[in-house]
């Protein structure tokens, strides 16, 4: 799609919800603090993301799960993903 980019999130099962999640499932990309921090006293940046694929990766114990992202927020998304900072929630469960 013209104005999206695809994005690959390595997560694990604590990372994102237990219901499978499927192609065109729409769900949000959601920063998360450190593990020894507080929980923020604010609302967290999200972006907003339509699931692509998931693809477990059995031996690092995630799951890779790309999405189509605005490709004006791909980049800045790609590298708070690198610091596995991130959650993945599902906005509707309706199928």
């Amino acid at each position: 799609k013209t104005g999206q980019t695809v994005v690959g999130v390595a997560v694990t099962g604590a990372q994102m919800p237990a219901q499978p999640l499927v192609t065109g499932d729409s769900v949000r990309i959601v920063d998360t603090p450190r593990k020894q921090d507080d929980p923020p006293t604010g609302t967290p940046n999200t972006v907003p993301a339509e699931v692509v694929n998931t693809t477990p990766l059995a031996d690092a114990g995630q799951t890779l799960v790309d999405v189509t992202v605005p490709t004006t927020a791909a980049a800045g998304l790609a590298a708070r993903i690198a610091t596995g900072r991130v959650a993945i929630v599902l906005d509707s469960g309706e199928r």
